[in-house]
């Protein structure tokens, strides 16, 4: 009896033993927003408990490079990656959705270490997502451009300036400057991209408490100059009253600029853009824009740049970063950009 007592509970630490050996070290858990915890050990006897990268190579997917505001994002995403230690390339799919899919997976399968990129749509990219994501251990981080809630929860990051906010502030000078009545009108960028439907839902969110507000059109100027300035043309050809043209970025502004230099309205009918390139903080200063919005893609890169290393050193990040953004007008523009 004594002898099975003892060989019981030989059994019993050799279980536990083993149990131990094979268990991993309790991380953080990981909630939406919150922090997601470190790549775990794949199989018991690793010595490696994170994934080592495919090569140094991070791919920027852009949503597209047609104004200063998105060559800037390429630049800022080469530049903050060889900070980092890696070697960025640029893909524009010149807001081609199935283009951009396709980028998404030669950059997979062509051993990136890494994949960053701007939606071109909202809707879409659940099936590249959810592929990329089954079949490469590799950081895929959506930034400044948001996927649907079933895309958005399967990628290791999403890092963004609050657009949304953006626009609530932008509009809300908007009504301030008109005090709080006047007819207006919105030009978006391209139909259905995530970045115009974040902005111009701030708008919304904010027009709906200002009934006296009257939008008059509403547009696709598809984030370039060339194509906003016949839109904005016909918008004046029209002959209906417009106190203020709202425009999605400074790119699309920039044009309607010359539309209203060219019929003599330069102030009188007032001009906002958003994104506060260095064409549109010129404007401000020289009053041909009302307001525009300091989007900081720059600290949108340094944020995803600081995700990828975390993935590879094993370390947990935040899943979901928000950048803020900033008004800016004729009052503070010498402020926020003293080194112009």
């Amino acid at each position: 009896m004594k002898r099975l007592v003892v060989l019981i509970l030989s059994v019993m630490v050799s279980v536990l033993l083993v149990t131990a050996g094979c268990g991993s070290a309790p991380t953080k858990p990981q909630a939406s927003g919150g922090d997601a915890p470190a790549p775990a050990a794949t199989s018991a006897g690793e010595t490696s408990t994170v994934p080592q990268p495919p090569s140094k190579k991070v791919a920027w997917v852009a949503s597209n490079i047609a104004n200063e505001f998105t060559t800037g994002m390429a630049d800022n995403a080469v530049a903050i990656g060889k900070e980092h230690g890696w070697e960025v390339t640029v893909f524009n799919p010149n807001s081609d959705l199935a283009k951009q899919i396709s980028q998404i997976e030669n950059a997979a399968t062509q051993g990136f270490a890494a994949i960053i990129f701007d939606p071109v749509a909202f809707d879409g990219m659940n099936a590249v997502v959810e592929n990329t994501m089954a079949n490469h251990n590799i950081p895929v981080i959506t930034l400044h451009g948001s996927v649907s809630p079933e895309a958005q929860k399967l990628l290791t990051a999403y890092v963004a300036v609050d657009l949304t906010k953006g626009g609530e502030l932008k509009m809300e000078q908007v009504v301030k400057d008109l005090g709080g009545k006047g007819d207006i009108a919105i030009m978006t960028g391209t139909e259905g991209q995530t970045s115009a439907l974040l902005v111009t839902q701030g708008y919304d969110n904010v027009l709906k408490n200002y009934p006296d507000i009257n939008v008059v059109f509403r547009g696709a100027g598809n984030w370039n100059a060339d194509d906003a300035t016949p839109l904005a043309e016909n918008w004046l050809s029209s002959g209906k009253h417009l106190d203020a043209i709202v425009c999605n970025n400074d790119g699309m502004a920039l044009g309607v600029r010359a539309v209203l230099q060219a019929a003599g309205l330069t102030g009188k009918i007032k001009l906002y853009g958003l994104d506060a390139t260095k064409e549109g903080r010129a404007a401000i200063r020289d009053g041909s824009f009302d307001a525009t919005i300091w989007v900081d893609s720059y600290a949108e890169f340094v944020e995803a740049f600081k995700i990828i290393d975390a993935f590879y050193a094993g370390q947990p990040f935040e899943k979901e970063v928000m950048v803020a953004p900033s008004l800016v007008t004729k009052d503070n523009v010498d402020q926020l950009f003293p080194n112009d």
